[in-house]
């Protein structure tokens, strides 16, 4: 009876709670993940809904008060606080969970404005703060790397503080810009510098593609717009982030040297091809030491005497100097930042302050970046609203000095060599008695290549919400840079060119541009079902640059770097500069939409710009974007698996007037010296061709596109496709000598652009306590030159082909390597009748067309420079507590140079290769010969396929419970632990295929940990 009562009151105490989750439009949410909390504590409880909806809890305890957490792939977290579970009664809970922003109901800014992502019409798309801040990067191009269909970033150097080359859907033009127009808290950046801003500050980046989205920017549109927003205060109470990280940093190894032994045995094969005669593969002593490239110093005949010892050749008792770990070490990466934001109804306000540090893994190349933001948003009334966004960024990059490891550098000398003199501390400064090649190792902490830059970006506006629908909004956007280039070259170095003085030069550059921007809008909505939004702008921009420039040699002494070039006895030259350019637009635009489900946007930019052509300054960019919502349509309303579906079309035209100079319509003097009476005089003489017809490249564009989601939104995505064509070109165009000019720019020509470009976001797993979520990007992108200033004939001079990309490679093919063999000595005879000279061991190009010469008509396109499509594949993972996420893209389908300095002269170091000799009849790479200042066809070995698929990114995090922060006021606590580019597939025999081609600086692998904190 006892254990009965227990048994009653133990049911008494223990409650269920019992209900069903729709959402707002009344459908059953099944799969809905439920967390249940009692209040004041962290012990949980899970549950879930079936597939009507419904749910009901396991046992909870009567009388106390319980916290639900419903959560749901699509929507917006829904929490229920402070419900009390009470005894004997039905405990029911009835939940309307809302569609998550983050899919089709995302604000996304489009330029002038921000509207949901349903309603777009144009091609755009966006990567939000957790895509940007989840690989640790230097700046804003690298964020961007792999994230959005059809921008290609690649990267062109690893040294520390470089910024990647971006391009969006392609090349257009030939010679002008094909730079994306970077647009930051509205201020149009005049030449896409964005190294300075911090991505830690960044809310959302979007990339607007096609030219119906474009339009609106007509005159610097073509190339694509990328708008970024930093991140903004939020009215509730003060929050205080850090976010922090350390790493160090390897380098990839770069190709293989020889060392001391391999290096006599290929200088010994040299000197046998140069002195002719009987072949005798085996050493001689004698030879040995007659071949100044192996006994030219003290040193190194010592080394050679060691090997001969006791009368016969060992290779093993020779000293290797492996010159290339000279100039490598291990490097460092860290960055933090502090931010606080906070606010109320009336003020809202973001502060951050940031610290980036490189230390770079080549000698003397380092990065270095201090960074303040202020961002206010206050409400003076509730019509009246005034903000700013401000940025102060000072960098420092240390470059180092050029061909580091290529040229004359580190991976040329011999390693018989030793980089000291006698006593091993004083630096040799010929150590192989080549008077041509100063020891490389001089340079290190004697040389500098300083770059600075103080810069401030601010945006100051005020918004004004009138009668009627109206709105006004009037901002004041600045860029200003004060810039230093400081070059120092300390005496008797390589960089000074060996037993020279030492050398120094100081540059830099100030620019000021500004832009002023008003906006007028109007919305209005008739019977919740038409929907109209006009935007009218009148904006103007200018830039102010000047320049100057010094170069002084014979500095008293090397202590003053270049801070007193007044002292130098010598003054090389002196430069100044400046210029100026602006712009001025007029632009509306009208959005409509009829019962979210038809949609249209038009718009219209008239834009001058001054650095055009008199009475062709001016032009029109219009645009016109249809869109089709099928999903609200009632044929599809009750397809269950479609969440939404969308088509859009449309056309617009954009335009490009960056000039190098922007005077050059005025046309320019440039100054010559000639005889007078024997005294030399200063003239001056025209420069360049005025054209007085010089107007705007224009590019046209077709967008065709389709947004989707399925299963509930667990599945969406984007298609499309586009084709540009771009007339009108900025193209130099050829005179006869005759006219005094070689050439003037002209608006002639054609190319044509076009591709295909899918996107797919997923959640593949989405349970109580396990999630997996996969981002898919693809693009292809075909590029052709359609007409030149001469038709459609090739210009093979300049590279550029018709029906081809702009960037090619074009040139003779290898064959394989000549063999002493019949068959091939037959070959040769036939080649020598045309005067060719052709030896077994020589590199065998191809005869193209089969004529027994090798000469012009033998090249031909190799490939392209730019990747025939592009992939990526981002993963994120969330176990409890723990989340782990894997980034990885391809780049396919072009070509790459790959520079390896070859010249088998049997004098300098140079990759290890398998080349050719008598006993060893290689079909790779040549025989060496002595006293060749390179072979014949050298070049055409260099050509590689650039493929690859990179790991960009492998990261484990783990957030620590809340019960353990709370006590300590701390709201969230997040380590982690991430390895960037950990490996590469890649056919590409050598460092890197991206960047790191030939001996450049090598790419890095890095192993970093990090943490993010808030109070």
């Amino acid at each position: 009876m006892l254990l009965i009562i227990l048994l009653w009151s133990c049911s008494l105490n223990a409650q269920t709670v019992s209900g069903i989750v729709t959402s707002e439009k009344g459908e059953a949410l099944g799969s809905v993940v439920i967390e249940i909390t009692i209040s004041g504590s962290s012990e949980k409880q899970m549950s879930t809904t079936d597939e009507k909806g419904q749910f009901t809890t396991p046992a909870l305890k009567a009388n106390n008060k319980y916290q639900f957490n419903f959560t749901h792939v699509g929507f917006e977290p829904y929490i229920v606080s402070g419900f009390k579970v009470k005894t004997g009664d039905k405990n029911l809970l009835i939940v309307r969970m809302k569609e998550a922003a983050s899919n089709m109901n995302e604000v996304v800014v489009v330029g002038y404005g921000s509207v949901r992502r349903k309603d777009v019409t144009g091609a755009i798309s966006t990567i939000k703060s957790d895509k940007i801040t989840q690989i640790a990067v230097t700046n804003v191009t690298q964020a961007m790397q792999g994230r959005v269909a059809g921008v290609m970033v690649q990267t062109d150097s690893w040294k520390p503080g470089a910024v990647a080359q971006v391009r969006v859907r392609g090349n257009r033009s030939i010679t002008a810009s094909n730079e994306a127009l970077y647009v930051v808290d509205g201020i149009p950046l005049s030449d896409g510098s964005i190294s300075d801003i911090n991505p830690n500050d960044i809310e959302s980046i979007s990339v607007l593609k096609d030219a119906s989205a474009t339009a609106i920017y007509g005159n610097r549109g073509a190339n694509g717009v990328i708008l970024i927003t930093t991140k903004r205060g939020e009215k509730g109470r003060t929050v205080v982030e850090y976010s922090g990280y350390y790493g160090v940093q390897e380098n990839k190894p770069l190709p293989s040297l020889m060392n001391a032994a391999e290096f006599v045995e290929y200088s010994r094969e040299a000197q046998r091809n140069s002195l002719g005669g009987a072949y005798d593969p085996k050493p001689s002593k004698d030879l040995d030491f007659k071949n100044d490239q192996l006994v030219a110093t003290p040193y190194m005949a010592k080394n050679m005497e060691a090997a001969w010892e006791g009368g016969s050749y060992d290779p093993s008792k020779l000293k290797s100097t492996d010159w290339i770990s000279y100039g490598l070490r291990n490097g460092n990466i860290q960055d933090h930042q502090v931010s606080v934001r906070g606010g109320n109804d009336l003020t809202k306000v973001l502060f951050s302050a940031d610290y980036f540090n490189n230390v770079g893994v080549v000698r003397d190349q380092d990065y270095k970046r201090y960074s303040i933001r202020v961002n206010v948003d206050h409400s003076i009334t509730k019509r009246v609203k005034v903000g700013t966004q401000m940025l102060y960024a000072n960098s420092q990059q240390d470059a180092g000095w050029d061909d580091v490891f290529d040229g004359y550098g580190l991976k040329s000398f011999n390693p018989l060599a030793s980089p000291y003199e006698e006593d091993g501390v004083t630096l040799a400064l010929f150590p192989t008695n080549n008077t041509r090649t100063p020891n490389p190792i001089t340079n290190f902490g004697k040389t500098k290549r300083l770059n600075k830059q103080d810069r401030y970006l601010g945006n100051y506006y005020a918004e004004v919400a009138l009668p009627a629908n109206f709105s006004f909004k009037t901002s004041l956007g600045i860029d200003y840079r004060a810039a230093q280039a400081l070059n120092f070259n300390s005496a008797n170095t390589a960089a000074a060119g060996g037993i020279a003085p030492s050398a120094t030069s100081n540059s830099g550059s100030k620019k000021f541009m500004y832009t002023w921007e008003n906006v007028l809008n109007y919305n209005k909505s008739i019977n919740n079902e038409h929907n109209f939004g006009v935007t009218l702008l009148q904006s103007i921009q200018s830039q102010t640059t000047e320049n100057y420039g010094i170069v002084v040699s014979d500095l008293p002494y090397d202590q003053q770097l270049y801070y007193n070039v007044g002292t130098a006895l010598t003054i090389n030259s002196i430069s100044s500069r400046y210029q100026k350019w602006g712009l001025a637009s007029f632009m509306g635009r009208m959005n409509y939409s009829y019962k979210d489900k038809y949609l249209a946007t038009v718009s219209a930019r008239y834009d001058g710009a001054s650095v055009l052509a008199e009475g062709h300054k001016w032009a029109l960019f219009p645009s016109l974007a249809l869109a089709w919502r099928l999903k609200s349509e009632d044929f599809l309303k009750a397809v269950p698996f479609i969440s939404d579906l969308k088509l859009r079309v449309g056309y617009g035209r954009t335009g490009n007037s960056t000039l190098e100079q922007p005077y050059r319509t005025w046309g320019s003097l440039t100054t010559v010296r000639y005889d007078f009476g024997g005294t030399s005089t200063l003239g001056f003489t025209p420069k360049d061709m005025i054209n007085p017809s010089l107007s705007w490249e224009t590019t046209g564009q077709y967008n065709a596109g389709i947004d989707f989601g399925i299963f509930k939104g667990r599945v969406t995505g984007s298609i499309e496709v586009y084709k540009q064509n771009t007339y009108d070109l900025l193209l130099n165009q050829n005179l006869p000598t005759a006219s005094g000019f070689n050439q003037i720019l002209v608006n002639i020509g054609k190319t044509s652009n076009k591709g295909l470009e899918v996107t797919l976001n997923t959640a593949i797993v989405a349970s109580r306590t396990f999630k997996w979520n996969a981002d898919i990007m693809f693009a292809t992108n075909k590029q052709q030159i359609l007409e030149l200033y001469n038709g459609t004939q090739d210009d093979l001079s300049s590279g550029w082909f018709i029906g081809r990309p702009k960037d090619v490679y074009y040139d003779v093919s290898p064959n394989g390597i000549w063999q002493n063999t019949d068959a091939d000595k037959a070959e040769m005879a036939k080649f020598a009748v045309n005067g060719a000279t052709f030896k077994p061991g020589d590199i065998r190009p191809l005869d193209y067309n089969n004529d027994y010469r090798i000469d012009a008509a033998d090249r031909h396109i190799l490939g392209q420079k730019d990747p025939k499509w592009t992939a990526s594949l981002g993963n994120t993972f969330q176990y409890n507590n723990f989340d782990a996420s894997i980034f990885m893209y391809a780049n396919v389908g072009h070509i790459v140079y790959h520079d390896l300095d070859m010249r088998f002269d049997g004098r300098y170091n140079q990759p290890k290769l398998d080349y050719w000799t008598p006993e060893n009849p290689s079909n790779k790479y040549p025989r060496p010969l002595l006293g060749t200042a390179g072979l014949n066809y050298l070049g055409i070995l260099n050509y590689y396929s650039g493929s690859f698929m990179r790991v960009k990114n492998i990261s484990l995090g783990y957030n620590m419970p809340l019960s353990i922060l709370k006590p300590a006021s701390i709201e969230r606590f997040r380590i982690y632990a991430s390895v960037q580019n950990p490996f590469i597939v890649t056919n590409f025999p050598g460092t890197d295929p991206e960047g790191a081609t030939g001996f450049n600086e090598p790419s890095v692998r890095t192993y970093m940990i990090g943490v993010n904190v808030s109070f």
